[in-house]
């Protein structure tokens, strides 16, 4: 008789554990590159399917998380990149022309930040000042 009910206790145990040791492996196995993954536990609605439930709203909100900081940085690494292409070629150009003065140097540096909208003359004159000696 207790050799039966020891085996019914294991049994039942292991059927009520069950979904301890899914919730248990599926969050070892996500990490931050499949987010998507989910643990989508099936059912009676009791307090282990809302730990499920819950944990893949967590993963939920972490994904759109790191989406987010995704795009930010690839907005952000666009935007440093422009500028800083742009100084490079400034200098290249610079470092290439033996006859370049501090003058000319300035004036190419005015050209390459008028701002967007900027009136033409302002621009002309700039370009004016800084004729290519190439």
């Amino acid at each position: 008789m207790v050799l039966v009910s020891v085996v019914l206790g294991w049994i039942t145990a292991g059927r009520i554990l069950r979904p301890l040791r899914t919730i248990t492996l599926t969050a070892r196995r996500i990490s931050a590159t499949d987010l998507h993954r989910r643990l989508a536990l099936d059912g009676p609605d009791d307090e282990l399917k809302q730990l499920g439930d819950t944990f893949d709203e967590l993963l939920g909100r972490l994904e759109a998380a790191f989406q987010a900081q995704r795009l930010f940085v690839a907005n952000a690494s666009h935007e440093m990149r422009t500028p800083l292409a742009r100084q490079r070629v400034l200098s290249q150009v610079a470092l290439a022309d033996p006859n370049a003065t501090v003058s000319t140097l300035r004036a190419a540096h005015t050209i390459t930040h008028a701002p967007t909208g900027a009136p033409a003359d302002t621009v002309a004159h700039a370009a004016s000042a800084c004729p290519p000696s190439w």
